[in-house]
């Protein structure tokens, strides 16, 4: 009887390999200045600030599975209150690899779950965690969109032909 991959390996194979949609990796390569700053007529939102939108609750769930009784935003705006682009092409690789080591320490998590007993309280705080990864799909379809419209795709290794 086959069995179920542990989730660890699940979120690493929805994230980092090439399934229902590029690995983030892959789908943020190629991105400058010009291209994270640009807005898209009739979207409310810029591709670095879908990233910087991304990394802010990605933290937040990150600080949630070490201290479960921290204070949460009052509101989604804080999430949004970011600038159209970045300054720099350092502030925008190291930005991206903020997200994507973001990423990896999640995966972690699920890992170090999987292997103790674990109580109800952390798998609660497991759980809100794993949210992270389908609010990241659901953001990175969003950059892709953004960048087809802006006539920057496929990224440098190549995307998907369907």
């Amino acid at each position: 009887m086959p069995t179920i991959q542990p989730l660890s390996k699940l979120v690493n194979t929805g994230l980092f390999k090439r399934t229902s949609h590029l690995p983030v990796n892959e789908s943020l390569e190629g991105l400058s200045i010009e291209s994270c700053s640009r807005k898209i007529e009739g979207y409310e939102h810029t591709i670095w600030q879908l990233i910087k939108h991304l990394t802010y609750w990605q933290d937040l769930g990150l600080k949630y599975i070490i201290d479960p009784e921290m204070a949460w935003p009052d509101s989604p705006e804080a999430g949004w209150a970011f600038p159209d682009g970045p300054f720099s092409d350092e502030e925008l690789d190291d930005e991206i690899k903020i997200l994507i080591e973001g990423l990896k320490k999640i995966i972690a998590c699920f890992e170090k779950f999987e292997t103790d007993d674990g109580d109800e309280a952390q798998l609660k705080r497991v759980s809100e965690l794993y949210m992270v990864v389908p609010h990241t799909s659901y953001h990175l379809g969003q950059i892709v969109l953004l960048r087809q419209l802006a006539g920057n795709w496929p990224p440098p290794s190549g995307g998907y032909q369907w």
